[in-house]
């Protein structure tokens, strides 16, 4: 073996384990690329929760306002007819009123609460997934690291072999 043929296999070693390492640096920052955006999706999902909570309280707040005005309404149209709304029939239908009123308001409420379950959901979901995004940068660049290490310690033998067959 020349020195011409050492010296091309030395650099075919060095550079096999340069692109190991490159591609290992490269996938880990396409994982990392990734992990940032599972992040950022986590974050406008915990957003949306709480816009959700935010519209849903103000949604059931209208909601009670509504009740309350109808049954404001409905005594005074009983009061104008000269029927006591605080008695017998016309009571239970006031109560009846203010139950399914109230009845609509905490439909809103569940409504509102399961919205903001699934945003909350969502971004643990995304939160788990950056996670996983991460450890992958991190084996990613590990194992990158570790071909190139192999490459050269591989490439070391083959030349090492080459020269003690000439000697």
């Amino acid at each position: 073996m020349g020195l011409m043929e050492a010296s091309l296999l030395t650099m075919g070693t060095v550079l096999s384990a340069a692109d190991s390492i490159r591609q290992g640096n490269q996938q880990a920052a396409q994982a990392r690329y990734q992990a940032d955006m599972a992040t950022n999706n986590a974050n406008i999902a915990r957003q949306n929760a709480a816009d959700a909570v935010t519209a849903g309280k103000a949604e059931e707040q209208r909601q009670r306002i509504t009740n309350s005005q109808k049954i404001g309404s409905m005594r005074a149209q009983m009061g104008a007819s000269g029927v006591d709304s605080g008695m017998g029939s016309a009571l239970d239908g006031s109560a009846a009123l203010s139950m399914m009123g109230e009845a609509d308001a905490l439909n809103v409420r569940d409504e509102w609460l399961r919205n903001q379950n699934s945003y909350l959901q969502k971004a643990n979901d995304f939160g788990n997934q950056a996670s996983l995004y991460e450890n992958s940068a991190r084996n990613n660049k590990a194992n990158g690291t570790w071909k190139g290490s192999e490459s050269l310690l591989s490439g070391a033998r083959s030349v090492a072999n080459r020269w003690v067959s000439l000697i």
